[in-house]
């Protein structure tokens, strides 16, 4: 399997306020204060927080997440992870350590726009 390059990075000791939309995958090692909508796949890493709701193709929290939650493929909490807040995810994993406090929902209809072609 190849892997595509990383193409959105919040970095360390940067904090950003407001909405963050796209088609892309990102990495948050930073601080976002706000509405995330990406279709890609969205990595917190272990510095990273994110306060807000997030819809997206499929989280990875290594660092904390406090908001509720859509992922189109999947949830993973890593052993580091903390997230606070309700899920709605086709599967959710969690690692031992990681943390998930709040309602998951895994039979649900996703919104359309979310929905992943064949």
């Amino acid at each position: 399997m190849t892997q595509q390059p990383l193409e959105a990075y919040i970095g360390e000791g940067l904090t950003l306020k407001g909405s963050v939309s796209g088609d892309t995958d990102m990495d948050i090692d930073g601080r976002v204060e706000g509405t995330i909508s990406v279709s890609g796949h969205v990595r917190v890493l272990e510095r990273g927080q994110v306060i807000g709701p997030l819809t997206v193709g499929s989280l990875t929290a290594l660092g904390r997440v406090t908001g509720d939650v859509v992922a189109t493929r999947a949830l993973h909490v890593g052993e580091t992870g903390r997230v606070t807040g309700d899920v709605r995810a086709a599967r959710v994993s969690l690692d031992d350590g990681g943390l998930l406090d709040g309602a998951i929902d895994m039979d649900v209809a996703l919104p359309a726009g979310l929905l992943e072609a064949p």
